[in-house]
């Protein structure tokens, strides 16, 4: 891709899930019952997205004089360039599952924006990441696991 000049990638809007026409009840990417976007920091849960990367499915709700939007496709290129660190793709995007904000799955970011993160009822996180008690430091070790999926079953705290 072609690096355009840094005025135009300054108009390049950060959109969030909130922003889209389909957030909601008419997502078409995940059951936000069941799967939640994780924060950056834990015992949290962000309904509009925090990290404002959006998915294909996106069709912005609002629009931006300064930026034109021409599809997915199209802002995609651009928002790699305008906003992910070094326009790395190969990450990771957090999730939680049925409220449990101690525990998040790591998804690779390109199954979020595809629409192949789960598969049937498997949620194909990578990585599981969670906090255990130690004696050292401040009590608490952060853990990354390496996983091949997580169940999406029913909550297991549900009367």
């Amino acid at each position: 891709m072609m690096h355009m000049d840094g005025d135009y990638y300054d108009r390049v809007p950060h959109y969030f899930c909130g922003d889209c026409v389909h957030h909601g009840a008419a997502c078409k990417r995940i059951d936000h019952d069941k799967i939640k976007f994780a924060r950056v920091w834990f015992a949290c849960y962000d309904g509009n997205q925090h990290n404002g990367t959006i998915c294909s499915d996106f069709i912005p709700i609002w629009h931006n004089p300064e930026y034109e939007w021409r599809g997915f496709e199209k802002y995609w290129e651009d928002y790699v360039v305008a906003w992910l660190p070094y326009s790395n793709t190969d990450t990771l995007y957090y999730f939680t599952l049925h409220n449990d904000t101690s525990v998040r799955y790591g998804v690779p970011l390109m199954d979020f924006v595809n629409g192949t993160m789960v598969d049937g009822d498997t949620l194909k996180a990578v990585e599981k990441v969670y906090y255990r008690k130690t004696r050292e430091g401040f009590g608490y070790k952060l853990i990354r696991e390496p996983i091949g999926g997580v169940k999406i079953e029913e909550n297991p705290d549900a009367v």
